[in-house]
């Protein structure tokens, strides 16, 4: 066939879809990521920016689909570059730990530590099979396939809707015990007029007494079954009239197990498994208090 009948697939689409691209730009420059990433990437920053943009664009994060992504949409490179996928390979192996945390010390920095907040903290853990990585451990997996995981959690300022930072641990290593960690974290960051919002999994006498001793305001799920918290269910139970008289015997000596509790009692009344501690200068006495709407057991109006 003669040379000029041939059809060269063209570099990129005739139609880019922008309406996302748009609303991640504007983040972006409100945020000064672009500033942030180009300082610590150079070039290649604007290839980070297109890869965080199309694993939110496309949920997805396979390096060999990057290249149908960037052919239809405005990218972020230089004259809108499209790499290829053993590029985009290639430079995130060349990420290193200095680069994670020069960033996110520079993020941190740059939020306002005078006002006050709430940093809402969760982890959770991924299988994996990628081969011999430090931290792929066997643990307790969310989602138990016979694989090592890995965990990771992130800090959310639960007052400006903000990401904090973020943590990747071994698999082997529980929630209950990450959480001191990050309590340092936060503290090295700076963040100092702050009160923590947790999940059960990190709820323990130890870690209690932690953010106690620390001077930190906190709202926590409590276990109903831990023998820190069921003692005081039972005591406010008994100082609600009639109200342990309707709990069976045997779930009275299943240590108030919460769970069947709030099931048992009256309609109209529920149990809240939440442990409250709010401090002050002259009282760090650890008293936990739980709440069911406001105090312990009260009629839901």
């Amino acid at each position: 066939m003669p040379s000029f009948h041939r059809r060269r697939r063209a570099s990129r689409s005739s139609r880019l879809r922008i309406g996302a691209y748009l609303i991640i730009r504007n983040i972006i420059e409100d945020y000064s990521l672009d500033q942030m990433i180009v300082r610590l990437f150079g070039k290649e920053g604007g290839l980070l920016l297109d890869l965080a943009s199309y694993s939110i664009i496309c949920e997805n994060n396979a390096a060999q689909y990057y290249p149908d992504y960037a052919f239809n949409h405005p990218l972020f490179t230089e004259v809108m570059r499209i790499y290829s996928d053993a590029k985009v390979s290639s430079f995130l192996h060349s990420i290193t730990e200095e680069h994670t945390s020069s960033f996110l010390n520079g993020w941190n920095y740059k939020r306002n530590h005078r006002q006050r907040i709430y940093i809402s903290y969760d982890s959770t853990n991924k299988n994996c099979q990628a081969g011999d990585i430090s931290i792929v451990e066997f643990g307790h997996a969310k989602e138990d396939k016979g694989f090592p995981i890995f965990n990771y959690a992130i800090a959310y300022d639960q007052s400006n809707r903000e990401p904090l930072f973020y943590e990747e641990y071994p698999g082997s290593f529980v929630d209950v015990s990450q959480l001191q960690f990050m309590l340092e974290k936060a503290k090295a960051y700076g963040y100092r007029n702050v009160s923590f919002i947790l999940d059960r999994g990190y709820f323990s006498k130890g870690n209690i007494e932690y953010m106690d001793d620390c001077g930190y305001d906190f709202v926590i799920m409590v276990k109903g079954m831990a023998s820190l918290v069921s003692g005081l269910i039972t005591e406010h139970l008994r100082e609600q009239p009639g109200m342990l008289d309707q709990v069976p015997q045997g779930l009275r000596q299943d240590r108030a197990r919460t769970g069947y509790m709030s099931r048992m009692l009256p309609t109209g009344t529920s149990i809240s498994t939440t442990a409250v501690r709010k401090t002050t200068p002259k009282r760090r006495k650890l008293k936990p208090i739980l709440t069911a709407w406001q105090n312990c057991l009260l009629p839901v109006r």
